[in-house]
């Protein structure tokens, strides 16, 4: 899952560099204010089935087709709702092409919310490679499509349209993949218990998305559609790390965690281990991406997204709490059959994020920056408390599992800041390239010296495993 999760974002950061040299900020809000919507409906239309499923002891094909049945009508009545609703929304953003781009993306919705129990089916088995296949199979999609309507100057309807693309295709191959095909309605009593179990999961869900796409909305209400694409464009360079790993340790964890929900001290095991683990891997490029953001954005980007470099650095800060373990938090909860807990995190983040986000409304887009990196140091405390309080996890055994990766990067960044604050960043492509090799090699050796005092037995495992990985996928 790692393997193929670097590859996917690979593509993902190629796609997005190709498509901000075609595309202008305007397009890039203008598209993430109608996926803030889709994202908040998405979770109406899975309702919660997918992990009802995931957690079940056995599934019997109509409990299946309960929840495909239970998938398809909400799917369809969410679907419809956008469709009318996006003229008014456009009109209320001051945004008339969000209206089509809305339609268009009621339609992805369709196919997204049924390919929810496809994946699910694969995760349930444990069939990690073939999740892999399908996510590398639908970005592609997605990358191609949008690049080709880019070039012929489709604009925002690029991504739009290679969106409906994307999910059309996972569903397809989806279906073919698990070899799933409805056969009937299912009953109406399997259908009470999976709503009802997913009840929790979907409403956790819906807060924790919609929380999670006010900045969007603030930014495209009180500001404009290029300061959301300078912001958007800036979440994606700087989430795309967190969250990718976040999400798999997530999917891979879970069905793991579900076969031990009665031995909880093999649960707490496995989460101190992710944490450590997650910070290790994960603050390298975190912290190189603060450290570099000029020469990268300068060099990839183009002049004329100049003003996210700024917004990238704040947003790195947020970045490293997904690093230390807000990612993980989900699969725990979830696997000990208690995911209300996990509603009391997205009701927290509803509450909390908002006012962090008006408050630095008031100092424009780097305020509202300042404000979505102190929410997640603020929501990341807050699920660790919530951890120590069910669970009973340590909080100081938190800080000892973070502190070993936290200081070996902050050590390794020292002497790159002094270096890098010397350079006068001019358009020398090559010039810029080498700055941005040098001082990468410098801190990530650094870092592994370091790292080697610290935490030599947890760094050497991963290079036996990643090794391991390599060599047993060569051609004999």
């Amino acid at each position: 899952m790692l393997g193929s999760s670097v590859c996917l974002k690979v593509t993902s950061l190629a796609v997005n560099i190709v498509l901000a040299r075609l595309l202008v900020p305007s397009d890039f809000g203008a598209v993430a204010l109608a996926l803030g919507f889709t994202g908040i409906l998405q979770t109406f239309a899975e309702m919660g089935t997918s992990v009802a499923i995931v957690q079940m002891d056995s599934v019997t094909p109509s409990t299946l087709d309960s929840a495909f049945t239970t998938t398809l009508v909400t799917t369809l009545i969410i679907g419809t709702s956008l469709w009318v609703s996006a003229s008014f929304i456009a009109d209320f953003f001051s945004m008339p092409v969000v209206k089509n781009l809305l339609r268009i993306a009621a339609v992805a919705y369709f196919f997204r919310g049924l390919f929810a129990l496809q994946r699910c089916l694969l995760l349930r088995e444990f069939h990690y490679k073939k999740i892999a296949f399908l996510d590398f199979l639908g970005y592609a999609l997605y990358g191609f499509t949008a690049t080709v309507l880019a070039i012929y100057g489709f604009g925002a309807y690029s991504m739009a349209w290679a969106q409906l693309v994307w999910t059309m295709g996972l569903l397809t191959a989806g279906s073919v993949v698990t070899g799933y095909f409805p056969k009937g309605l299912g009953n109406w009593k399997e259908m009470r218990y999976l709503v009802r179990f997913g009840s929790w999961v979907s409403l956790s869900r819906i807060i924790r998305n919609l929380g999670g796409n006010v900045d969007r909305f603030v930014i495209g209400k009180a500001i404009d559609a290029n300061a959301l694409g300078v912001y958007s464009l800036a979440q994606r360079f700087v989430t795309i790390a967190p969250d990718s790993f976040s999400r798999i340790i997530d999917q891979v964890m879970l069905p793991v965690y579900s076969k031990f929900k009665n031995d909880p001290n093999r649960i707490e095991n496995g989460y101190w281990e992710a944490l450590s683990y997650s910070s290790i891997i994960l603050l390298p490029p975190i912290f190189l991406l603060f450290l570099l953001a000029k020469p990268i954005v300068l060099l990839v980007l183009g002049e004329k997204w100049h003003m996210v470099v700024p917004v990238i650095r704040i947003m790195s800060l947020y970045a490293m709490t997904r690093a230390l373990g807000e990612g993980i938090f989900d699969s725990v909860v979830f696997a000990s059959g208690r995911p209300h807990i996990v509603t009391v995190v997205s009701i927290f983040r509803l509450i909390v994020f908002p006012f962090c986000l008006i408050v630095g409304a008031y100092w424009g887009l780097i305020g509202i920056t300042w404000g979505f990196a102190v929410f997640g140091v603020l929501a990341r405390l807050f699920s660790q408390f919530l951890l120590h309080k069910f669970f009973n996890f340590s909080f100081f055994r938190f800080f000892r599992e973070i502190s070993p990766a936290f200081l070996c990067a902050m050590v390794a960044a020292i002497p790159c800041l002094v270096i890098s604050s010397n350079y006068n960043f001019t358009n020398n492509i090559w010039l810029t390239l080498f700055i941005i090799i040098s001082n990468s090699f410098l801190w990530l050796g650094l870092y592994g010296l370091c790292g080697q005092f610290f935490m030599s037995e947890k760094i050497n495992f991963l290079f036996e495993q990643s090794k391991h990985f390599l060599l047993a996928r060569k051609p004999t």
